[in-house]
C-alpha cells in the first residue's frame, strides 16, 4: 500500500492521534510518499527518521529542500514558473496519482492540502483526514467528495467554500474530463478495429 502523507506548512507538530495513525502505517510497512516542504512534510520526515523507518520516498522539484532520512528521492520537472504555488503543486499531483490512499493533516486554511484531498477523492482514493485547529482536533475517514463538501460547508467560511469550488472544478477537468476523453478515444479505436476486422 502506498500512502501519500501531507499537510499544512503552518503545522509543525504532530498530535497523539496523528502519531497513532502513523504508527499503524509503519506497522503495516506501507510505502510512505511525502514531500520536501517545511511544516507537516518536514515534521513527518523527522518522526520517520527518529523511528528508523526506511520505506519512504521523498518527492521534490529540481532542488530538494528537506530529505532528513536521506531516502529515495524522486524529482518532478515542469516548465511552470519556479517557486510558484503551481510549480510545487506538480509534485503533489504526482504523489496523489501514484498513491493508493492519502493521510492529510489540515488546518482548514492550507489551499495545497485541500487540493490534495480533493484530487485523491476525485480519483476514488480514500483519505484519512485529521483537522488540526487551535481549539479543536477532528479525525475523518473520507471515501467520497460529498463527505469533504459537508466539512467545508459546516465551516461557514465563504472564502473556504469558494476555494473548494475552484479547486474541485480544476480537479474534475484534470481527472474526470480527461479520463472520459481517453476512454472515449479507446472505445472509438476498439470499434474501428472491429469494423475493419469484419470487412
Amino acid at each position: 500500500m502506498k500512502i501519500f502523507i501531507a499537510g499544512a506548512r503552518k503545522i509543525d507538530f504532530l498530535s497523539g492521534e496523528v502519531l497513532k495513525n502513523l504508527k499503524k502505517i509503519m506497522e503495516n510497512n506501507d510505502k510512505i510518499l511525502v514531500g520536501d516542504a517545511d511544516g507537516v512534510d518536514k515534521t513527518i520526515q523527522t518522526f520517520l527518521k527518529s523511528k528508523s523507518y526506511n520505506n519512504v520516498i521523498v518527492y521534490s522539484m529540481e532542488n530538494v529542500r528537506n530529505n532528513i532520512g536521506n531516502w529515495e528521492n524522486i524529482k518532478i520537472f515542469t516548465t511552470l514558473k519556479k517557486n510558484t504555488r503551481e510549480y510545487f503543486t506538480e509534485k503533489d499531483k504526482k504523489m496523489a496519482e501514484i498513491a493508493d490512499e492519502g493521510f492529510m493533516i489540515w488546518n482548514k486554511e492550507s489551499k495545497g492540502t485541500l487540493n490534495n484531498i480533493i484530487n485523491l477523492l476525485i480519483m476514488n482514493k480514500k483519505v484519512q483526514l485529521y483537522i488540526q485547529e487551535k481549539n479543536k482536533n477532528t479525525f475523518y475517514n473520507l471515501s467520497n467528495i460529498k463527505e469533504l463538501e459537508n466539512i467545508v460547508l459546516e465551516s461557514n467560511s465563504k472564502k473556504l467554500e469558494e476555494t473548494y469550488n475552484t479547486l474541485l472544478k480544476r480537479a474534475k477537468i484534470n481527472y474526470i474530463d480527461k479520463t472520459n476523453i481517453i476512454q472515449e478515444k479507446k472505445r472509438y479505436s476498439s470499434e474501428k478495429i472491429q469494423q475493419l476486422t469484419l470487412q
